[in-house]
């Protein structure tokens, strides 16, 4: 199911930080599958005027679900949803700086700065996704599915302050970052700064082949800032997370993997665990039918094992205009893992 990442603590004030600094600095050239597409503002002349090499885009992202939920638990109905309403504003300034800011429904979602260094250096300040799954930092709009995984729905709470190091020399692309650890703006953890690194080899073939193989690390997160129990077990971080994954596109088939595990070092019980397997096909350009295995071990005492098969359709009538329909069948015994029923979700998806 969805879950939002968004940290929502004192927006008004983190706006204006957000356009204080935007305006003192920026960053450069965003992630390629996170650059949404979007209109250069160009103001009538006399009114206003941006100033020489800097620039303003706007884009937007919106969701627009129908769920449907067989025997649904406590907490959750069937219906329509919005589950995204997100405005995008970035651009340019000068020496090679650019930023980034978005919204979800009225809330701050991302702010970056990002600027261009040597050698093919980038470094970002901000708010923003630290490269803790291959899954997670891509953009939603690219996703296979509705969601991500629940296995990083569990382990990864959502974006998080601080600064990324990246580097890029085809085929290598390498990520450091420092973050609070928390999700929170003000740095409110007890364990001080996590620690993430990130791998990708990624090679690009003809006709839209591609491969990326990718790995990731973090430590010193805080473990014992989890809240639920059993499946709906969620961390805010946790004190060593290991991930690696797999993406293959070669003529219409298509392959994914991604296997992510958790170290809390605490009394609470087992770690949490879990990954995906996904094969699908494109029988036509603009439509992708996928099938996923799901498996997911939440940690705790007790902890149970459970596994989900996930179908979906996806089709794309335009580039900004996107179909889904997914079903969620759940493959647990019921003596072990209460059966939730069937799932399923339609979603019309719009990004411009």
């Amino acid at each position: 199911m969805p879950v939002h990442c968004a940290s929502g603590r004192r927006p008004g004030r983190t706006l204006l930080l957000a356009f204080l600094l935007a305006a003192a600095t920026s960053p450069g050239g965003l992630r390629a599958q996170e650059v949404p597409p979007g209109d250069t503002l160009r103001p009538p002349p006399g009114r206003f005027t941006l100033p020489a090499g800097l620039t303003l885009r706007v884009g937007a992202q919106l969701q627009f679900d129908l769920v449907a939920i067989q025997d649904p638990p406590e907490g959750e109905v069937s219906g329509f949803r919005v589950d995204d309403a997100r405005i995008r504003f970035y651009g340019t300034l000068p020496r090679d700086l650019s930023w980034r800011l978005t919204t979800d429904a009225g809330s701050l979602l991302d702010v970056r700065l990002r600027k261009g260094l040597p050698r093919g250096f980038e470094v970002d300040v901000g708010l923003f996704k630290p490269p803790l799954t291959g899954e997670y930092i891509d953009s939603s709009r690219n996703l296979a599915f509705v969601s991500r995984s629940r296995v990083v729905r569990t382990l990864v709470r959502g974006r998080d302050v601080g600064v990324l190091l990246r580097w890029e020399g085809a085929p290598l692309a390498l990520e450091a970052s420092v973050v609070n650890g928390d999700g929170g703006l003000d740095g409110e953890g007890e364990r001080g700064l996590m620690g993430v690194l990130r791998m990708d080899l990624m090679r690009n073939g003809d006709g839209g082949d591609s491969l990326r193989v990718g790995a990731s690390l973090a430590g010193n997160g805080d473990p014992e800032g989890f809240t639920g129990e059993g499946l709906e077990r969620r961390y805010q971080s946790v004190e060593q997370l290991v991930s690696a994954d797999v993406r293959l596109v070669r003529g219409p088939l298509l392959f994914s993997a991604e296997w992510t595990r958790g170290w809390t070092r605490t009394l609470e019980g087992e770690d949490p665990w879990g990954g995906h397997v996904t094969v699908g096909g494109r029988p036509r350009g603009d439509t992708e039918i996928m099938l996923r295995l799901d498996a997911l071990n939440p940690g705790g005492v007790d902890a149970p094992d459970s596994r989900q098969l996930v179908a979906g359709v996806s089709h794309r009538p335009t580039r900004e205009l996107r179909f889904m329909a997914n079903l969620f069948i759940p493959l647990d015994d019921e003596d072990e893992v209460p059966d939730e029923g069937l799932r399923l979700f339609l979603r019309s998806q719009l990004n411009f």
